[in-house]
Formats: C-alpha cells, sequence, structure tokens
C-alpha cells in the first residue's frame, strides 16, 4: 500500500502537550503566502528585513556557461599550475586527467577523483574556494579517506553532484549503473549536507518521542530527580561544549545549501548535569532549565525512565546509540557528536491583536515585500507629482495602487482596498482572525506553540480538511 506523503504527528512523536488542562480553538494555519512570515534575528538582536533586491557578490551562481563542460582546446594550465602549489604533482596531474576527459565529452562515465587525504581544515577550505573560482563546472565536498580515519576532497562533475530535487536517487542511481553491487558507496554518492540532514531527523524523531513522554509522565511543573539540565553552578573551565556533528569545511553548493537551510547547530552547550536529590532540595531550577539530548558520542542520557525511551525506539530501527554496530564510522549516529534542546521555550516579544476580514485571500500581514514595493509606490508619486502644485506626498496608507507592481504576488496595499470594499457588502460573512506575533531561539519552532494554543494537529493532512 502507498504511504501518504503527509506524516502525521504521532508518526514523528508529538503526542501531548504542555498545558492540556486549557482549551484550544479551531483556526487554519497558513492558508495564505503571507499567514506565516518568519523574520531571521541577528546576533545582536536585531530583527533582519528584506531591503533589497540585490545579491551580494559572493552569493551569484555561476553563469550556466561557466557550469558547462569545457571545450577540448579551453587552456587550463594557468589554474592548473597554481593547484599544483596548492596540493601537489600528484593530485594534479589526477585532475588534468579528469578535466581531459570531461573535454572528451565522457563525463557520464567518469568516476570522482578523490584527492590526496588532507588533515588540515582550513587546507581543505583552500582547495574548495579554489575549485569554487577556477573550476566551476566541477564540485567539490569532504568525504571520508578509505583508511576509515582520514578526511579527503572529492571532486566530481557538476552534472553529477545531485543538488536539486530526486538529486540523492539520481545520485544513487548514477553510483549503481557504475559499481552495481557497491551499495556503500551508491550512499555516499549522496552529498554530504543531505546526508547529515537524514541523521538530524533520527535525532529529532527520537527526541520528539522522548519529550512526549518526559510531559505526559510527568508534566512541566517542576524538575525532577533525573532530569538534564543546564548547570548554574559550573565554572566556565569546568564546562564541556558539545555541538550536534563533526564540522565540516564550510563548503557546499547552492543546491545543497537548500536542502539543508534547517539544519543547524543546537545552543552550544557550556555544561549539561544530571538533577540530583541535593539538587532537588536547593530549588534553584526550573522546567524552563530541563533539556533533552540530541543522540550522539558526547551527549549525556537523563538519569531518569525517559532514556529508556531513546534506545527502545533505536533498537526497534535496529540502531545502537553507543556503539557502532556496522564498521562504516560516518553512517553511525556515534560518529555525531550529539547536542542538546530546551524542552520548554517561551515565547518573548509576545503580542496579538484580533481582526476582522471577509476575503479569504486578502492578506491579513504585511511582508517585506509589501513594504518595499510601497516604499517603492511612494517613491514613484513624489517622482510624477507636478513641481508646480507644491502639494506634499500624502501618507502611505491613503495611497491608492494604478497598475500592478513588479511583482505576481499581493501587496498589503491591495488587500486593505479589497477589504474595505468587500466588507461594505451585506451578503459576505465576517470572519475573525488572530495575528500573533512573538520571538524564538534557535531550534524552537513557531508551529509548536501556535499548536499548543490551537490544540490541534498542525499536520498538512489535518490542516487540509478546514477551510477558512
Amino acid at each position: 500500500m502507498a504511504r501518504s506523503s503527509s506524516v502525521t504527528e504521532d508518526e514523528v512523536g508529538i503526542t501531548c502537550y504542555t498545558t492540556s488542562s486549557l482549551p484550544g480553538f479551531r483556526g487554519v494555519l497558513k492558508h495564505r503566502y503571507s499567514d506565516f512570515i518568519v523574520n531571521e534575528v541577528a546576533r545582536d538582536g536585531s530583527v533582519v528585513r528584506l531591503t533589497s533586491f540585490d545579491l551580494p557578490a559572493e552569493c551569484v551562481e555561476a553563469k550556466e556557461e561557466d557550469k558547462a563542460a569545457p571545450s577540448a582546446d579551453a587552456d587550463h594550465s594557468q589554474a592548473l599550475e597554481s593547484f599544483s602549489g596548492l596540493c601537489g604533482e600528484a593530485d594534479c596531474r589526477a585532475l588534468k586527467g579528469l578535466i581531459e576527459k570531461v573535454a572528451a565529452g565522457g563525463e557520464s562515465d567518469l568516476s570522482p577523483l578523490i584527492l590526496s587525504p588532507d588533515a588540515d581544515k582550513a587546507h581543505r577550505s583552500e582547495v574548495h574556494n579554489f575549485f569554487r573560482n577556477n573550476f566551476k563546472f566541477l564540485v567539490t565536498d569532504t568525504v571520508e579517506h578509505s583508511d576509515g580515519v582520514q578526511k579527503s576532497i572529492r571532486v566530481r562533475v557538476g552534472s553529477e553532484a545531485g543538488g536539486g530535487r530526486g538529486g540523492a536517487e539520481r545520485s544513487i542511481l548514477l553510483c549503481l549503473r557504475k559499481s552495481p553491487d557497491n551499495y556503500l558507496q551508491a550512499l555516499k554518492g549522496i552529498p554530504r549536507t543531505l546526508r547529515m540532514m537524514y541523521v538530524h531527523s533520527y535525532q529529532s524523531y527520537l527526541w520528539n518521542h522522548a519529550a512526549s513522554m518526559r510531559v505526559e509522565k510527568y508534566g512541566i511543573s517542576q524538575v525532577i530527580e533525573g532530569d538534564l539540565i543546564y548547570s548554574k553552578e559550573s565554572r566556565p573551565e569546568e564546562a564541556t561544549s558539545v555541538g550536534t556533528s563533526e564540522a565540516d569545511d564550510g563548503h557546499a553548493n547552492l543546491s545543497e545549501i537548500d536542502i539543508c537551510s534547517e539544519i543547524l547547530p543546537e545552543e552550544n552547550i557550556q555544561s549539561v548535569k544530571i538533577v540530583d536529590s541535593e539538587d532537588l532540595l536547593k530549588g534553584v531550577y526550573s522546567f524552563e532549565d530541563v533539556v533533552l539530548p540530541l543522540p550522539g558520542s558526547q551527549a549525556l542520557f537523563p538519569g531518569n525512565e525517559v532514556a529508556e525511551v531513546y534506545h527502545e525506539m533505536a533498537k526497534k530501527d535496529g540502531i545502537s546509540l553507543t556503539e557502532n554496530a556496522h564498521g562504516v564510522k560516518e553512517f553511525s549516529i556515534t560518529n555525531m557528536k550529539g547536542g542538546y534542546r530546551r524542552v520548554f521555550q517561551r515565547p518573548i516579544d509576545f503580542e496579538w491583536e484580533l481582526m476582522t476580514y471577509t476575503d479569504d485571500s486578502a492578506s491579513l500581514a504585511e511582508t517585506d515585500l509589501d513594504i518595499m514595493s510601497k516604499d517603492k509606490l511612494t517613491d514613484a508619486k513624489v517622482a510624477n507629482e507636478p513641481a508646480s502644485t507644491g502639494s506634499s506626498v500624502s501618507e502611505t496608507s491613503d495611497c491608492k495602487l494604478e497598475g500592478p507592481l513588479e511583482t505576481s504576488m499581493p501587496t498589503s496595499e491591495t488587500s486593505v482596498v479589497q477589504n474595505k470594499s468587500i466588507g461594505s457588502s451585506d451578503t459576505l460573512p465576517s470572519k475573525l482572525a488572530v495575528k500573533l506575533s512573538f520571538t524564538l531561539p534557535s531550534s524552537s519552532y513557531a508551529t509548536m506553540a501556535i499548536r499548543e494554543l490551537l490544540k490541534n494537529s498542525t499536520s498538512v493532512a489535518y490542516q487540509k480538511t478546514l477551510d477558512c
């Protein structure tokens, strides 16, 4: 039987609410594209907003002609000479051979080039940048060397890199076509950033089940013995910093960055400890200090029954959280350092307001694009204002669009006009919306915060059953 493309909350371990005693209310999420607006927060606490459509120079993608295979008479001698100084004669000869094969039109049957082992992360980053700048038709990533210990850089033809929709499947099939029985190598053909996303997803899957069990069994009113908490007493020199994964070289194709844009390091933990009876007597910790681990070699497990959830779930899936059962280091969860997430995070800067509307397609909130469009409209009106009249520019809220802006998306300005005209009709009933605004730290999710208010599933399948 074919599996539905949409999973339920129960299937991913989200099975309870932190405030189950409070009633919820019916509401539809993300009916319009502007119903869910997310702005990043900079390190200094300022909200990052879109103010220009211009791309930074380093983010501009290579032109398609630069990504194409080189012609047979293309001269790469200067770039190869520089590469020889960077990586040595042996790697230079191998790279020259790869380029010649690509130029001859044999790129469909080429095996990736594995450069010599390189233990220097800074040097690997320099090599990745060299390829970006000099050989745009080739892509690179970092892989484990055949000795299982060191790291090497893998060089592939851009068309075989496996980015974009269906990229992982395409990479596997290309590898299997070359080596039909080498399934391990086929898995390694998937870009490393995407492979890491699979592991991060499984960590979150286990975390969800553990968090649900902790809340269902013990509630959120207090810390219990065996909980993991951020220690408030450890000195900095005693701290243990734990990340979620082995650091990479800071390289990735643009398509890989898109795939993995949500894969961010969890909060760096200065010190995590298991709560004991003495901590409970002191009463210095609250439920907001409680964390649960994303499993890995350096992450602690709780000292109570919650830890059993991790091991039981993993065992059902044939996975060990404490040892590498299959001998392939990079496909073992024990190769991850691990990390932690708070079980409960209180939103800050929380604001809300009730709004009425009649048009289901009208935008109820301004996006950064709306604001930029209004500013552009105001500038255009100033430019077109006759100089002899001496009249001042009207306020933005009084502007009316005379024609479409350079975007196919509706702006809040048109929405306001539509609401006013439709609202005057007696045939359309008025509907109620609640507008929420709040700030969350990384590894906290707005959808889960809204779920606590609604007491309804946020899954796509359930949301599709609702009407505005």
